[in-house]
């Protein structure tokens, strides 16, 4: 026969029923002793105090309800029990048991403090949480006590204490929002977005492919598709199995070039770009090949070894000139003149360059296209033609350029001047005393520089015939100075569209004929102005010398392009011009192309990967003498000049050098 539930303490006896009361009264009464002593812990101290019961005493953990609102269990057989390995009472690894069915509301008398007990649900309950209580739930709080002997780590189960701070809305650990999620969800979501964005974009341009067009082992163009990521495999891949040269010598000079800290700036002349080939690598495919003897520009390329000058770009094979093109067509005026300035204060910074004096000049690239344009004079031929005009300064005393300014045909001084000025100031960090020839002898430009630029000028007096006669009528008692055993006048003098007074140096010369000198420098002594001017020949010099790295080959008619690759040439210059300062007489006063002939053409050697370091072993090298004491402990130093050894373009591996 079914009996109900609540029938079945009807068959104990009642004696047995008054102890069960006995027996709970008292338990109640031992309680409410319990409460009281929290309550006036919390009332003396403060708040919330665990010394009184011991922190491990679940008792202490919750507080009295006057109201008598339990949390009910509905298994009331599962009671608390203790492990006899575990004197404290608590809960050993052995056995699990939950209790916060037993466990009461908690009020406290200091309403800042709230003690939080998550009720208790079950497994199914849990799963049906709204999505922000299920990831609230599953950062659980740490406890320093989980792991211990007596505490196992139960995730059903965890009390936290938390200030109550909702009043301070600043400080609310998890505050909600307007959307009803946390500050700490959001930003977390936030985070993961933005990196699961960065980790889409770096596979992208690993993987994108690219189709360009190269030279094959006949020096052929063909087209292939490539990924950055193929790039960097099929180089890792060429040094790991090594290549024999037979210009190993462009070696040689990686060393200049990672002292001048370009690579970045290369990646900056033209846009931005993510995938397939590095620009950094054709824009040093561009630098190198001036050195080779690439004299005709992009037009020749020389039959050299693919692997040699592949690898001196890092690039496993040599870009073909229509790849080279895109490259130079895809740069700006403004990016390249950005990178001339980052190579300028590079120079500066390396005491490369003083910039105390600079010789600034005019040259002209002579044309032959049949696009109509305006005249100019080619001072070469003495005539007039099509041409592109370029304007240089040079650092009068180490003879390195330092900056060059791209024109059409048919552009004046007076037009290029102001800005090729700005650039050097920048570059210099301040004015400077710049010497000129007679095409910059216009009244208003020498004014411009003088009272809006900052700027010095020396430059010569233009022979005109009312000139002379103000030289001739010089007395002879003006002539107090003397320069190389002649005598020099000091005079003032005015000019036209000058606004004050100039110096005039006049020096007679054997014959009777007088050469005259202009300046705006208030103390300038006669014998240091005929000085600093007979130096101003080096920039003349600077062109006839360095032909060989074809300064005067063009890529085409567009000015972005030609200034970028005059740049790159530059870059190419101070390679050599560096590398042969090291090198005792007579190779330090050599020209680049006898540089090449003696140090990169015909040098034997190997290169290969060994214990992630290129190894270039050279073969008999007949100036070896002059070479490895220079290359002999590289790594060290470089390391000692603040210099990252690493070449960022041969896949960040460490160039070592031994001579046999």
């Amino acid at each position: 026969m079914y009996r109900p539930p609540h029938r079945i303490l009807s068959r104990q006896p009642q004696a047995n029923l008054s102890w069960y009361f006995y027996v709970g009264a008292l338990i109640r009464y031992t309680s409410i002793l319990f409460y009281d002593t929290i309550l006036k812990n919390i009332t003396s101290k403060g708040g919330y105090h665990e010394d009184c019961l011991g922190s491990r005493c679940p008792t202490q953990r919750r507080h009295f309800d006057p109201e008598g609102k339990l949390r009910q269990n509905p298994d009331l057989s599962q009671g608390p029990c203790r492990s006899k390995e575990d004197p404290d009472g608590h809960f050993g690894r052995t056995q699990r048991s939950d209790h916060r069915g037993d466990l009461q509301t908690v009020r406290l008398q200091d309403q800042k403090i709230l003690l939080r007990h998550p009720a208790l649900r079950s497994r199914e309950q849990h799963r049906g949480l709204n999505a922000q209580e299920n990831r609230a739930q599953k950062r659980p709080q740490t406890d320093s006590r989980v792991g211990k002997k007596g505490y196992p780590a139960s995730l059903e189960y965890r009390q936290e204490h938390v200030r109550d701070d909702s009043y301070l809305e600043s400080r609310g650990l998890l505050r909600q929002g307007a959307s009803g999620g946390s500050d700490f969800e959001r930003l977390r979501d936030q985070q993961k977005k933005i990196a699961h964005r960065e980790v889409k974009e770096r596979s992208r341009a690993l993987l994108t492919p690219e189709t360009i067009e190269v030279l094959d082992s006949g020096l052929k163009p063909k087209r292939i598709e490539i990924t950055r990521q193929s790039v960097q495999a099929e180089l890792e891949s060429l040094l790991r199995r090594g290549f024999t040269t037979s210009h190993a010598g462009g070696f040689f000079f990686i060393p200049y070039l990672q002292e001048l800290d370009l690579y970045g700036a290369l990646g900056e002349l033209s846009a931005p770009k993510a995938t397939g080939i590095p620009t950094e690598k054709v824009a040093l495919q561009l630098i190198w090949e001036p050195l080779f003897g690439y004299v005709k520009g992009i037009r020749t390329v020389d039959p050299v070894s693919q692997a040699d000058f592949g690898v001196l770009s890092g690039l496993p094979f040599i870009c073909s000139v229509s790849t080279e093109y895109r490259f130079l067509a895809e740069s700006t005026t403004e990016r390249n003149e950005a990178f001339q300035k980052h190579l300028g204060k590079r120079l500066v910074h390396l005491d490369y360059v003083t910039g105390d004096v600079l010789n600034m000049d005019g040259h002209s690239i002579k044309l032959f296209s049949r696009k109509e344009m305006k005249a100019s004079y080619l001072s070469k031929d003495k005539t007039y033609g099509k041409a592109i005009r370029t304007f240089y300064t040079q650092d009068q005393s180490s003879k390195k350029p330092l900056f060059v300014k791209v024109a059409y045909s048919g552009a004046t001084v007076a037009q290029v001047t102001p800005q090729l000025v700005e650039a050097n100031k920048e570059i210099l960090g301040g004015p400077f005393l710049t010497v000129n020839d007679k095409e910059w002898f216009i009244g208003s430009l020498l004014d411009q520089l003088d009272k809006i630029h900052g700027i010095q000028v020396l430059l010569p007096l233009k022979r005109t015939a009312k000139r002379i006669r103000e030289m001739e009528a010089i007395p002879f008692e003006e002539f107090k100075y003397r320069y190389e055993n002649r005598p020099i006048a000091r005079l003032v003098t005015e000019l036209d569209g000058f606004t004050g007074q100039m110096k005039l140096f006049v020096k007679r010369n054997g014959d009777g004929t007088f050469f005259a000198l202009i300046t705006n420098k208030k103390y300038f002594r006669a014998a240091r102005a005929m000085e600093i001017y007979r130096k101003r020949w080096r920039i003349e010099n600077f062109f006839n010398e360095n032909g060989f790295l074809g300064l005067d080959r063009l890529p085409s008619l567009e000015l972005n392009a030609i200034q970028t690759a005059l740049s790159l040439k530059l870059v190419s210059f101070h390679l050599v011009d560096n590398f042969r300062k090291n090198l005792p007489k007579p190779f330090s006063t050599m020209k680049p192309e006898s540089i090449y002939q003696h140090f990169i053409q015909g040098v034997q050697g190997k290169v290969q990967l060994k214990k992630n370091k290129v190894q270039v072993d050279i073969y008999g090298f007949q100036h070896r003498d002059a070479v490895a004491p220079l290359f002999k402990r590289l790594e060290q130093k470089l390391t000692v000049q603040n210099i990252d050894p690493r070449c960022p373009w041969l896949n960040d591996h460490v160039l070592s050098f031994s001579f046999k």
